[in-house]
């Protein structure tokens, strides 16, 4: 008995996982509450392996695009920035003016 409630409590994480629904609407779609859930949530976790609990996530490089920044001073004097990150710089740069 207790492992046929196991198996169909993780049946429902596993459907939960699939189809991307909150877990509300699971708990909803199956009268169970909330706790309930969480509870099962965490003793189906407990029997992941470590490697399975991370999610893979794919890193896409963007294209390279450019961006610039333009400050142009009183005197004229026009600094152009390009693909910079260091946000402290450009407050330096904008107080000089």
């Amino acid at each position: 008995m207790k492992l046929s409630v196991q198996n169909k409590m993780f049946g429902i994480i596993q459907e939960w996982q699939t189809e991307k629904l909150s877990r509300a609407e699971i708990c909803r779609k199956h009268n169970i509450s909330k706790s309930q859930f969480f509870y099962w949530l965490y003793k189906y976790q407990k029997t992941k392996t470590p490697e399975e609990k991370f999610v893979p996530i794919e890193i896409i490089k963007p294209e390279k695009t450019l961006s610039q920044i333009r400050i142009l001073y009183p005197n004229q004097v026009t600094v152009i920035v390009e693909n910079i990150c260091d946000l402290n710089l450009i407050k330096q740069l904008i107080n000089l003016s």
